[in-house]
């Protein structure tokens, strides 16, 4: 490393030995009778778990070096850094995040697991039941408490994670909290536990192959909507690894799913929209027209990629997100032939058409009535409801958008009580809003590009509003005051929406390792969110 390299990161080495010095001394790592070891008696003399401690010693020691190697190799936010740091906090968070989380985690494996025995759809019983026929030992596990897998659990039991799940011995086990959900959101982590299952992997390792394929298939799409944008490259980074992306992406959720998507669909259409500012440097450059046309005017691979991003963004969360696929209309006609605009908009409109009747279908037949935060819902009854009282309803939404303003930074909670970090990690989770309108990549010329914010801001607004509507028709009770269920990680795919909208503010950074600060500060809300973990479950 050169010593001009080695002088701006001495900032960021001593800020991270600050951070984890903090990490150590609040949780009493070092001290095997109190705080995170929380050992008993009995464990502290090994006559149970002899090596626990130890193990645990190895654990920390692990993330702390792995973290002062990553700041070494970190030197921008380009996309070398995004596979670096993608691939890596990835994989360690697959298996540092226990098993099941609690956002839905179980549910969402239940699912995967079904669709990895063919079965798109779930089971009704004639009693109304939903669920699976799965293997009795599946289900005995998930019955388990949640969290219940974990490294230290492994270390303790591997005799009941490490055995093999399988065989004719399936009985039925209800979980219809997803069933109504589409299946094309579940697929990538299906493939994983379909492929762990043929080999016959161990429990635990059929659990952490869905995760990993899940995560690779996020940290793939992620890297191709980085690599498709023209300008904002920042804001795709930030996106991509935002601690709860992640968080979500090394899970069975869907909604890391969502974002890559969401985050492809927008770098596509933005890259076109932003042509004529391409071409103008390109020419200035003196580039040929065939390399411009290249990159301003839409081909097949792209319009593929817009289609299939579509499907995927509209089959989650009943059809919650589709207002983002109106950005699809930012691209001019100078990069998209009329032909080419009506063939996408023909096989978009068609595959929409089909999933919305499939959508109808699976709300009439597996409407599940979940009592989990609300005493009785009823999803049908709840949008007849709001079809009978539109004002009510929508001064409930605005009301609770008041007092829920900071769901909108999507700053995720991925912290438990006691893990002392909190305060970084809220740090961590909002500085992208901070950073994104600092940017310096921004297209050279005299276009204001005010459509595109006016744009973008009605789009933003849309989208909250009817997230929040979602939640009262799907997880309120019928005609309820309040609404219940929201959380921020909803916020996530929306994300590069606000992000961009921060990014045309007209403010001009002016630091001098822009680049190397984003990099460096996303290492640090990654390992906050890993450290969490640790504390979790140690």
């Amino acid at each position: 490393m050169k010593d001009g390299k080695r002088i701006k990161k001495r900032w960021a080495f001593l800020l991270l030995a600050l951070f984890w010095a903090a990490v150590l001394f609040e949780n009493h790592v070092f001290d095997p009778s109190s705080g995170i070891i929380r050992l008993s008696d009995g464990l502290q003399t090994g006559a149970v778990a002899p090596g626990l401690f130890a193990f645990l010693m190895i654990v920390w020691t692990v993330l702390v070096v792995f973290s002062f190697l990553l700041v070494a190799f970190v030197k921008g936010c380009g996309a070398r850094e995004l596979l670096i740091l993608g691939i890596l906090t990835g994989l360690v968070t697959i298996v540092l995040v226990p098993f099941a989380m609690p956002i839905d985690e179980v549910t969402h494996f239940f699912r995967a697991y079904s669709i990895s025995s063919g079965h798109l759809l779930q089971t009704k019983t004639a009693s109304g039941l939903v669920g699976d026929y799965v293997p009795e030992k599946l289900y005995y596990v998930m019955n388990k408490p949640a969290n219940s897998m974990n490294l230290r659990s492994l270390f303790l039991d591997m005799k009941e994670w490490g055995q093999r799940v399988g065989g004719a011995d399936n009985a039925f086990y209800e979980n219809g909290y997803a069933g109504y959900y589409l299946p094309i959101g579940y697929l990538p982590a299906a493939v994983g536990l379909a492929f762990a299952r043929l080999i016959k992997l161990p429990l635990f390792l059929i659990i952490y192959a869905g995760r990993l394929t899940n995560f690779l298939f996020y940290l793939a799409v992620c890297f191709a909507a980085f690599r498709k944008a023209p300008y904002f490259r920042n804001v795709f980074f930030l996106t991509a690894l935002n601690p709860g992306a992640v968080y979500l992406a090394c899970t069975y959720s869907t909604d890391g799913i969502l974002i890559c998507q969401v985050l492809l669909f927008v770098s596509i259409c933005l890259r076109y929209y932003f042509a004529e500012d391409t071409a103008r440097w390109m020419r200035q450059e003196g580039r040929k027209d065939s390399e411009i046309d290249r990159k301003t005017k839409i081909g097949a691979e792209d319009m593929t990629l817009l289609v299939a991003s579509s499907v995927f963004i509209a089959s989650m969360k009943t059809f919650t997100y589709s207002p983002i696929l109106l950005l699809f209309f930012l691209i001019p006609s100078k990069s998209m032939s009329l032909r080419k605009r009506s063939a996408v908009l023909l096989i978009c409109m068609a595959l929409l058409g089909l999933m919305g009747v499939g959508q109808a279908v699976l709300l009439r037949e597996f409407t599940y009535n979940d009592t989990r935060l609300a005493s009785s819902t009823d999803t049908m009854g709840q949008i007849a409801y709001v079809m009978q009282h539109p004002v009510i309803t929508g001064r409930l939404v605005l009301n609770f958008l008041d007092q829920n303003i900071y769901c909108l930074t999507g700053s995720v909670k991925t912290l438990q009580d006691g893990a002392g970090v909190e305060g970084v990690a809220r740090i961590c989770a909002v500085l992208p809003i901070f950073t994104a309108f600092l940017t310096k990549d921004r297209p050279d010329g005299e276009r204001r590009h005010m459509g595109l914010v006016a744009f973008a801001l009605i789009l933003y607004v849309i989208e909250v509003l009817a997230l929040i509507l979602s939640l009262y028709i799907i997880s309120t009770d019928v005609g309820g005051k309040e609404i219940i269920g929201m959380q921020s990680r909803y916020m996530l795919p929306l994300l590069p929406i606000l992000y961009l909208l921060m990014a045309h503010l007209p403010i001009g950074g002016r630091m001098g390792d822009y680049d190397g600060f984003i990099g460096y500060m996303s290492v640090f809300a990654l390992f906050a969110m890993l450290v969490t973990n640790v504390v979790a479950w140690a």
